[in-house]
């Protein structure tokens, strides 16, 4: 049963997820999306989602998380949209053993064209980092350097998706936080903010 455009969605939580899940919603038509989110301050400081910086890499022994990753590194890229949010430096996948993660990813991304430079010792891998840094010996290890990927200033990102949320409508509240679900005939239709219903 397709749910119609003007349901009320409510959405517990105003981090990449629940931003994201609004965006989109909104985007395909919807009018009336509310986000509540436990923290007075958005982004929630202490979220998993504000950190100072998330890795960004496609460098995953599973094919369909590489090409997601890499569809998402693409959208990172739209400057326009999210400013200077995502930064290419590279990522350094490292592995040991006859077959390690770091060798599945390097087929996968091989396999997806991405730039790679092997990194077949310890000082090659060292090289990847600024001589003042302190590193590992990495004695025994190899991996490679997969160029297309880096690292996101996920705090930024975060209040860049919520201020497109609000520019579509969507509506985001702080310091609301959910006390319980709402059910009825054995579906939720609502949550218990505090002493306030949201259905």
């Amino acid at each position: 049963m397709a749910t119609k455009t003007d349901a009320k969605v409510v959405i517990v939580g105003a981090g990449c997820f629940g931003l994201s899940t609004a965006f989109h919603l909104l985007r395909r038509g919807f009018t009336s999306v509310t986000i509540l989110d436990r923290s007075p301050i958005l982004p929630a400081p202490d979220a998993a989602s504000t950190d100072i910086n998330k890795i960004v890499r496609s460098s995953y022994a599973d094919k369909f998380y590489t090409k997601l990753a890499l569809d998402a590194i693409a959208e990172w890229k739209n400057t326009d949209e999210w400013k200077d949010t995502y930064r290419e430096s590279g990522v350094v996948v490292i592995g040991s053993g006859s077959v390690s993660y770091a060798d599945k990813a390097y087929e996968n991304d091989v396999s997806f064209g991405s730039r790679i430079d092997s990194l077949d010792t310890s000082e090659a891998i060292r090289s990847c980092f600024p001589s003042d840094v302190k590193t590992a010996a990495f004695e025994g290890m190899s991996g490679y350097l997969n160029r297309d990927g880096g690292w996101a200033f996920a705090a930024q990102g975060v209040r860049l998706l919520q201020s497109k949320v609000e520019s579509l409508g969507g509506k985001v509240l702080p310091a609301k936080p959910v006390s319980n679900l709402i059910q009825k005939d054995g579906k939720t239709c609502g949550v218990q903010v505090r002493r306030r219903l949201f259905v």
